[in-house]
């Protein structure tokens, strides 16, 4: 059986993500939603669920404030550089800082 690709958000569970405004010249700015840290996981985890990776992958959510950090030490590194959290990880290497747009991730773990 194939390994599945792990995908770890570190972040702040209750922390709230601000999405970036979608102004541009054609476009409308309708105020986005902003979300907590773990809502963006679990909208993230059924986006992906949805799709032909479902079986691929497996997610975890890591909560910087209560989580045992002791095996992340890797991770932890690139956490205290100071990125925007939360910081997701695919396999072990940094994909994303910040709000993960969903569709790119599903991008990332289609050419796996």
């Amino acid at each position: 059986m194939e390994e599945k690709i792990k995908v770890q958000m570190f972040g702040v569970k209750d922390e709230v993500i601000s999405a970036p405004c979608c102004c541009g010249p054609s476009t409308s700015c309708e105020p986005s939603e902003d979300l907590t840290t773990i809502e963006m996981y679990d909208e993230l985890y059924k986006f992906l669920k949805e799709t032909d990776v479902k079986d691929k992958f497996e997610m975890t959510f890591i909560d910087l404030e209560k989580d045992d950090l002791t095996d992340y030490e890797n991770e932890g590194k690139v956490i205290d550089k100071g990125y925007q959290l939360p910081i997701t990880f695919i396999n072990g290497k940094p994909a994303f800082s910040g709000k993960v747009d969903q569709f790119k991730a599903y991008q990332v773990l289609k050419r796996i």
